[in-house]
């Protein structure tokens, strides 16, 4: 099952926009060099077809004990 990322393809183009420059800020990188050497490009195709991981992030952390890390694992 996978979790539709919301809205038209001009509100994701711009969510993608806004997610590449946050990464290349916190990179030290401008945009373009974020988006071509570190950001994997399977990811924004995903998205750009409407696919996030909305219902894997739920279910980060669910067989964790009290205090462990709710992210140690895949996602």
């Amino acid at each position: 099952m996978s979790e539709y990322a919301a809205g038209t393809a001009a509100v994701r183009k711009r969510a993608i926009a806004r997610t590449v420059a946050e990464v290349a800020g916190y990179l030290g990188n401008t945009p373009a060099v974020a988006r071509a050497s570190y950001i994997d490009p399977r990811v924004i195709e995903l998205y750009e077809s409407g696919i996030t991981i909305g219902p894997a992030l739920r279910d980060l952390g669910r067989d964790s004990e009290f205090g462990d890390l709710g992210t140690r694992g895949a996602a």
